[in-house]
């Protein structure tokens, strides 16, 4: 009795899944149905808390480092790489903000960005922050199996006022001269040799979820700017070719 009313149950989820809006990936968004001890997201809203490490220049440019809670190796699932992906592209084009470079690991992601004209860097990266643990956590509660539960287990426990995250406080902003050529080359090898230091690859150009291939004149994932040194005339942003969605039950979002 009890495993047809779980099958109904899953059957009904299927039902009701659909993409998100913003993305051409699918994201599973759950609208009518909540899993056991799910989480109403949109109760939560942010707690105004000061940083150890504040950017104090709204408009510069800054390598910051976005680090899961705990250090959960969130990032070895293909499905919330994408999201990383399709959010940088999103804040790219419609919230106004630029990407040098950027390299995600399996725990942090590595970002060198500025904001446009008429945005503030604090705020488009606390709205990254916010936007991409949305859809992390609704796809946490979606499904019951041992590697979620452990996740939800470990974000429950850092959680400060009831407040669920899956990204620490702290951002880590180191400032970047991006008109200074060496400087910010300085940065990007830095990021971009994470993957080799860690022996993921042997080559930065071989890692996927990272500028690196950008600037080895390769396609990319994210649709990044090369940085301009003064009195040069801007540049266009690399554009990615769109792509097909991609199911989430596909094989490409398997673990």
């Amino acid at each position: 009795m009890q495993e047809d009313g779980l099958k109904n149950k899953h059957m009904h989820l299927s039902q009701i899944e659909c993409r998100h809006k913003l993305f051409g990936t699918a994201f599973a968004i759950i609208k009518e149905i909540r899993c056991p001890c799910a989480v109403d997201i949109v109760k939560y809203k942010p707690v105004c808390m000061s940083q150890k490490y504040p950017i104090a220049e709204p408009r510069g440019c800054y390598l910051v480092t976005l680090n899961t809670i705990d250090r959960v190796d969130l990032f070895i699932r293909p499905f919330f790489k994408q999201i990383i992906v399709e959010s940088l592209n999103y804040f790219i084009e419609k919230k106004g903000l630029s990407v040098y470079g950027w390299c995600l690991m399996t725990n942090h992601l590595h970002l060198i960005v500025q904001p446009r004209d008429g945005f503030e860097l604090s705020a488009l990266i606390s709205d990254f922050k916010a936007f991409t643990a949305k859809i992390i956590l609704e796809d946490l509660n979606a499904d019951s199996d041992i590697r979620r539960t452990w996740i939800m287990k470990k974000i429950r426990e850092a959680a400060l006022f009831d407040k669920l995250d899956v990204w620490e406080n702290s951002d880590h902003p180191v400032r970047v001269n991006a008109e200074e050529k060496e400087n910010i080359n300085e940065h990007l090898k830095q990021i971009h040799n994470n993957p080799v230091r860690n022996k993921i690859v042997a080559s930065p150009q071989d890692y996927l979820h990272s500028s690196a291939r950008n600037y080895a004149g390769l396609k990319g994932l994210v649709n990044i700017q090369h940085p301009k040194e003064k009195n040069e005339p801007d540049v266009s942003i690399y554009k990615i070719p769109a792509h097909n969605p991609v199911s989430k039950s596909s094989e490409y979002f398997s673990y």
